[in-house]
């Protein structure tokens, strides 16, 4: 077994979690039926963090021939899938199943934890980006602003629904040019 192969069955399993998080929410909504009023961006945050599962599990295969493997580099890098199991598990209000959960109310009451994680991963994803990849600062202007936006939102309590609405939707749509642009670089060989 290569050292990658030990360190990828952690990460794994933690994006994993995040994963049967998101599945398992939605297939609660689906099962409660009438007992859950969805609302439309909570939806997109839902599909936006269920690809950067995906996502981070596809581009950890770039790490195959990282070869300074530390504790303290592990930590740090796993970080990042924690960070996305604690968003899967922020979209999701498991307390009670047997009472009318207006999503749209519970975004409202949650969306100061959620765009804080977000912008913590943001950070995080920067960091990473200099100190493994080798990035500079001024290649990272998506990191830099979605973490200025997300704690922005976040820190002064901004509730505009059209703000979020326009959010989610900007989100999803760089994450459609992205995949589009980057679809030569996403390959695994």
């Amino acid at each position: 077994m290569t050292s990658f192969e030990y360190i990828v069955v952690l990460v794994s399993i933690i994006l994993g979690l995040g994963v049967t998080q998101i599945v398992t929410g939605l297939a609660h909504f689906m099962h409660s039926g009438n007992k859950v009023k969805m609302y439309w961006p909570h939806f997109l945050w839902i599909i936006m963090i269920f690809f950067f599962h995906i996502q981070e599990w596809w581009v950890f295969y770039e790490y195959k021939s990282f070869t300074e493997w530390r504790l303290h580099t592990f930590i740090f890098i796993i970080l990042y899938p924690i960070g996305l199991f604690i968003q899967a598990r922020l979209l999701f209000p498991f307390d009670n199943f047997d009472e009318v959960t207006d999503l749209k109310a519970f975004y409202y009451e949650n969306y100061r934890f959620y765009f804080g994680s977000i912008g913590v991963q943001a950070v995080l994803s920067l960091i990473d980006n200099m100190w493994l990849r080798g990035m500079a600062l001024n290649e990272q202007f998506v990191q830099i602003g979605v973490g200025t936006l997300t704690f922005s939102i976040a820190f002064f309590k901004i509730r505009n629904e059209w703000v979020h609405k326009i959010l989610a939707i900007l989100l999803l749509a760089s994450i459609v040019v992205a995949i589009a642009v980057n679809q030569d670089s996403w390959k695994i060989d």
